[in-house]
């Protein structure tokens, strides 16, 4: 006996029902067209469409979603330890992240720089090595250079000095922190090897930049010519020899030290001073003992003060490149303050040139000091 007419088109139905529902299911809508795939996730969050960004009820400053930002960082950071650019491509060897490193942030546009301005690389001593002077600026160039506190015996041969004064019982850091000077300046070299100009300072130097920068500038502009070499800052005579105090800030050209490392000079320097016969010398011996050797003698300038705890700090006056001892940073914000009253768009040729030698005062600390208008002796 056959089944009733209902019963028939009850089956039929179903199976219109299941065709169709087959039919969605392996169709190429966006219910199955696989958009959850994790690589097309990635692939809009990289480079894949931005539509759907304008919709987003988030928006960051440069127009992009929070959750679009957050991907592209994402994959910008697993591509790099992995050794690929975010497009998945090998990155070139000039990209690859150097480790210990940190990269600044790449700018969309650079700074003007300022017209004739000769740029000013600094080795700043007893400076830690994440540490900045209060008187730099964010962009300015300083290497840091953090002594060892211990080191080798000097040879039982090095020779001791009676100008060395108190500082002959000095203790070893003190000692190491000389002899590995030399070190320090070709390390400062090889970070900026083509700085116009290099300024030596000490930890508890205050640098007055904009007063050193006019400086230099008429230097180069007005004063010196262009081979001509420069050893510059508070000058003194002694035994051994005429030198700079390096606390109170050495300005040297930067062909100077250029030609010095070139030379071989500096590093025979370097090696006579770290374990040979200079052992027992102070730093600003040896560098004056060094540039001599290449025919550059110290040229002393007022506006270098090692002494203002000898003098007062009214040696600092106006205007001054570095004072020196200044131990507290509101001391050095007073003196910045003090020194920025200055116009340094007046800073004359005549100033800016190093001091006659019969008119400077090689025979006393206590000053640096210069008689500019003092009658050349006959």
């Amino acid at each position: 006996m056959g089944k009733p007419i209902g019963y028939r088109i009850y089956i039929l139905y179903l199976g219109i029902v299941c065709l169709v529902a087959f039919g969605l299911l392996n169709s190429d809508t966006p219910w199955s067209s696989g958009a959850t795939k994790l690589e097309e996730v990635l692939a809009w969050g990289d480079h894949g469409p931005r539509e759907k960004a304008e919709t987003s009820p988030v928006q960051s400053a440069n127009g992009s979603s929070a959750a679009d930002s957050s991907v592209d960082r994402t994959i910008v950071s697993a591509s790099a330890s992995a050794g690929l650019a975010p497009d998945n491509t090998a990155l070139r060897p000039d990209q690859q992240p150097v480790p210990g490193v940190v990269e600044p942030p790449s700018r969309d546009v650079e700074p003007p720089a300022v017209a004739g301005s000769s740029s000013i690389a600094y080795l700043v001593l007893g400076l830690g090595p994440s540490e900045r002077p209060v008187w730099a600026a964010a962009d300015d160039q300083i290497v840091s250079f953090d002594p060892p506190k211990t080191c080798p015996k000097c040879p039982p041969g090095a020779k001791k000095f009676r100008s060395s004064n108190e500082y002959r019982s000095a203790p070893e850091a003190w000692w190491c922190a000389q002899r590995f000077y030399m070190a320090a300046l070709e390390r400062l070299l090889q970070r900026f090897p083509a700085s116009p100009w290099y300024l030596l300072a000490d930890r508890d130097t205050a640098v007055f930049p904009s007063i050193l920068q006019a400086m230099v500038d008429v230097l180069d502009a007005q004063v010196l010519s262009a081979d001509e070499d420069l050893y510059m800052g508070h000058g003194r005579i002694l035994a051994i020899g005429r030198f700079i105090m390096s606390g109170g800030g050495v300005l040297l050209r930067g062909l100077t030290l250029r030609r010095l490392s070139e030379s071989g000079k500096l590093a025979s320097c370097q090696e006579r001073h770290a374990e040979g016969d200079w052992c027992w010398r102070h730093l600003d011996w040896v560098l004056a003992d060094c540039l001599r050797e290449t025919g550059v003698v110290a040229r002393g300038h007022e506006a270098f003060q090692q002494f203002i705890s000898k003098c007062g700090e009214e040696c600092c006056k106006l205007p001054s490149v570095a004072c020196h001892p200044l131990k507290n940073e509101s001391d050095v914000r007073r003196q910045m303050a003090k020194q920025l009253s200055f116009d340094a768009t007046t800073v004359t040729a005549d100033w800016a040139s190093p001091c006659d030698d019969h008119r400077y005062h090689w025979h006393q600390s206590r000053e640096s000091t210069c008689d500019r208008q003092r009658v050349p002796p006959r």
